[in-house]
């Protein structure tokens, strides 16, 4: 992918809750370039707090309902 440095950072962030918009296409890119591509864990650059919005991949989730907050991920 020419449009990250070498050891550069790639985010991922929609506006959705939907697995099929979010962590399916996270699985399907790294099923086409996980040769190039990991993901990282977020919490040592994250607030404390922030570590209750993420679940055990270490994907932010965000939901109206849960937070009174919009629909993220």
């Amino acid at each position: 992918m020419k449009s990250c440095k070498p050891a550069g950072v790639l985010i991922y962030a929609t506006c959705t809750t939907e697995p099929v918009e979010n962590e399916d296409v996270i699985t399907d890119f790294l099923a086409r370039r996980g040769e190039v591509f990991v993901i990282d864990n977020p919490r040592p650059y994250l607030p404390r707090p922030v570590g209750a919005l993420l679940d055990e991949q270490g994907f932010f989730h965000s939901y109206p309902a849960a937070f009174e907050m919009d629909g993220f991920f």
